[in-house]
């Protein structure tokens, strides 16, 4: 497993009960109306996608998901420290 990878698995599994927890009620609508969203992490050396699908599940794949939502081009020293301060 890539260390972009191990970060981004690391994120998604304190991503996945906030973004389940959210997805009740009135507010939960409007929320799962922007799901999936699909976030490619684009580093010196390797690429990583973060899918969260309708159900909140948050998962992590090697390489660029087709059609991202939003695609993220940094450091990996950038992206490892911006996502342990989260």
């Amino acid at each position: 497993m890539s260390r972009l990878h191990a970060a981004l698995e690391d994120a998604a599994r304190s991503i996945e009960p906030q973004v389940r927890s959210q997805l009740g009620g009135f507010f939960g609508g409007m929320v799962r109306a922007y799901l999936p969203q699909r976030w490619v992490f684009r580093t010196e050396q390797e690429t990583a996608s973060l899918t969260v699908d309708r159900t909140g599940a948050v998962s992590v794949e090697d390489g660029a998901a087709a059609d991202p939502d939003v695609t993220i081009v940094t450091t990996l020293e950038r992206l490892t420290t911006a996502l342990a301060q989260r």
